[in-house]
């Protein structure tokens, strides 16, 4: 009789099994916002950093090019970047797209003035932000939040 009763039991309860699956749903519901924040974090670390290099570009077509920046005003905004002039170039190979746009053109930058930044310069409107006036390049990030301004270096009290 004892043996027929061991074979019988060779399988999960109803009951363990739901302990186990709510207890999976609990971890679940833990660590998936985890990612979502570690996703966010990522793409601002990667916004940031093509600002740098961009910059570091910028300043190399300068040196390069007689103490002159490139034109952002012109019908095809990354082409001096991107091509061969004379014997320097292209600086990128590419136009550089925000990540934070949600733009299929995130690569357009909009031309500032005066004391105007990136965080003048909207995302839904433009990848990037020129001010020829101060000479420098900034992501768009007028509508990022707080830690994603604070990663592009804007102080944001």
């Amino acid at each position: 009789m004892n043996r027929n009763r061991l074979r019988l039991r060779k399988g999960f309860t109803l009951v363990e099994i739901l302990i186990v699956v709510v207890i999976l749903g609990i971890l679940a519901a833990i660590v998936i916002p985890q990612f979502s924040s570690a996703s966010e974090s990522a793409r601002a670390s990667n916004l940031a950093a093509q600002q740098q290099s961009i910059r570091s570009q910028l300043e190399l077509y300068r040196n390069q090019n007689g103490d002159v920046y490139p034109s952002f005003t012109d019908e095809d905004q990354w082409e001096q970047m991107t091509t061969r002039d004379n014997e320097f170039g292209p600086y990128l190979q590419q136009a550089p797209r925000n990540p934070f746009s949600p733009r299929a053109n995130a690569t357009s930058v909009a031309i500032l003035s005066g004391e105007q930044d990136g965080l003048d310069v909207d995302a839904a409107d433009h990848g990037w932000g020129w001010n020829p006036d101060t000479q420098q390049f900034f992501a768009a990030a007028g509508d990022l939040d707080a830690d994603v301004q604070r990663a592009l270096g804007y102080d944001t009290d």
